[in-house]
């Protein structure tokens, strides 16, 4: 039996080509690269082990799918574009610094632009600690797309539950409470220019909402 002839990618249906891209490719997990930037800053830091164990943090590279000719370039993005980013923590402290790594260290600021579907999983409790991250991300995030993007939806999945006040607040305590309403105040904002769904645990950020301003 003589071997099959092969055959040019592009000479596939659209159909097929379709369900390759859509299984083929898919957004990246921002959440364990920065996972893995911040077990390598606390081992670096601590030196309890040996360079050569300490855990490293690959850059993610893009795929290949999406370097070949044009048609199949934009062919590919067209599918990549429906689906949903999902950023699920914030980029971490930059070492020895008191400011957060910027989201488009990970991620160029012209895909930002051209994302369709987003979803934003945030834990802003105070015991998470990341509030002032997710501050500095969704101002970043805010910022980019207030000066272009092509947003159909975006869905804010936070949980927030505001420290005791019953013992009174601490500095920091109250600190991270304003970063929080920072956050859902520039969220709540931003819905005038596109859907933002609000979704999770925010009972507190809920009754500020729909809060009456003529009652102050």
């Amino acid at each position: 039996m003589a071997p099959n002839k092969p055959f040019q990618f592009l000479e596939l249906c659209p159909e097929l080509r379709n369900a390759v891209y859509s299984y083929a490719i898919d957004w990246p997990h921002l959440s364990d690269a920065f996972d893995k930037i911040q077990t390598f800053q606390e081992q670096k830091q601590e030196q309890e082990r040996e360079e050569s164990n300490l855990i490293l943090c690959t850059i993610t590279s893009t795929p290949s799918l999406l370097l070949l000719d044009r048609t199949t370039s934009l062919e590919a993005y067209g599918i990549l574009y429906q689906k949903p980013f999902i950023l699920s923590s914030p980029p971490p402290y930059v070492p020895q610094s008191t400011t957060p790594m910027d989201i488009t260290g990970f991620i160029r600021e012209t895909t930002l632009q051209n994302l369709k579907f987003v979803v934003l999983e945030m834990d802003l409790g105070y015991e998470s600690g990341i509030g002032k991250c997710w501050l500095k991300t969704v101002e970043t995030l805010l910022d980019i797309w207030c000066e272009r993007n092509a947003l159909e939806r975006l869905v804010v999945r936070a949980r927030y539950v505001p420290p005791d006040r019953s013992a009174g607040w601490t500095f920091k305590e109250a600190a991270h409470h304003g970063s929080v309403m920072g956050v859902l105040s520039r969220l709540r904002d931003f819905a005038g220019r596109v859907p933002v769904i609000f979704e999770g645990e925010i009972d507190t950020w809920q009754r500020i909402k729909t809060k009456d301003p003529a009652q102050g």
